[in-house]
């Protein structure tokens, strides 16, 4: 099978049947060729999305927060993002036990109770424990059926899309590019689970780390 006609039958099984997606890890050859069509599927979103207000000039805009950081928006939030949006889509007590973990630890650092340089601290850490091949091993597999993988999924994408809603001043059903914006993030989230399946959790936090910094770079 070519790798055009592969990737376009997992793209299709992400959306019908992750459970048939093959996990091959990251040292495939197939993973260039992923990321970089992926990456231009997901870009070419960001730029539709991004044209839309010049057409809706009325419309709700993305707030862009003052004095943000490249280390938070590219290498801290991609981080925790795909722990809490896409670890647990393969489904074993040690990924529910790391989801936990890091969701209190994000809860507590969004009520102020833990500074910004332990949980900045607390994150990083994560990528030291997939670098264990024991530890990567059990992020990787997964024991239960394709329908209730696939329910993680939707629910997964589904989550994501509203939590980037936070990014909007004001919310409104009816406002075309929080529409657009809300879709860009749950079609995102099924690319970002397909490399998280195919290779590794790893993969989806590389990806997430290169569209995070491409746009901080263009908007600041």
């Amino acid at each position: 099978m070519s790798v055009f006609k592969l990737l376009n039958k997992d793209i299709q099984n992400v959306f019908f049947s992750p459970k048939t997606i093959e996990y091959v890890g990251l040292s495939s050859k197939l993973l260039f060729y992923y990321f970089f069509i992926l990456t231009l599927v997901l870009m070419l979103f960001s730029i539709i999305v991004g044209s839309l207000t010049n057409f809706f000039p009325n419309e709700s805009e993305i707030v862009i927060p003052k004095n943000i950081t490249f280390f938070k928006v590219a290498i801290i939030s991609p981080i925790i993002e795909e722990i809490l949006f896409r670890l647990i889509i393969l489904k074993n007590r040690f990924n529910y036990v790391l989801f936990f973990i890091y969701f209190l630890i994000y809860i507590l650092y969004e009520k102020f109770v833990i500074p910004i340089i332990l949980y900045q601290i607390l994150v990083i850490s994560f990528l030291f424990i997939i670098f264990f091949k024991k530890f990567d091993y059990k992020i990787n597999i997964s024991s239960d059926s394709n329908n209730s993988m696939l329910l993680r999924v939707y629910l997964s994408c589904l989550f994501f899309g509203i939590f980037h809603l936070t990014n909007f001043n004001h919310i409104s059903a009816l406002n075309v590019i929080i529409i657009a914006y809300l879709f860009s993030k749950f079609f995102a989230g099924f690319i970002f689970i397909l490399l998280r399946i195919k290779f590794g959790i790893i993969a989806s936090i590389a990806l997430h780390v290169f569209l995070n910094s491409f746009s901080y770079i263009l908007i600041y």
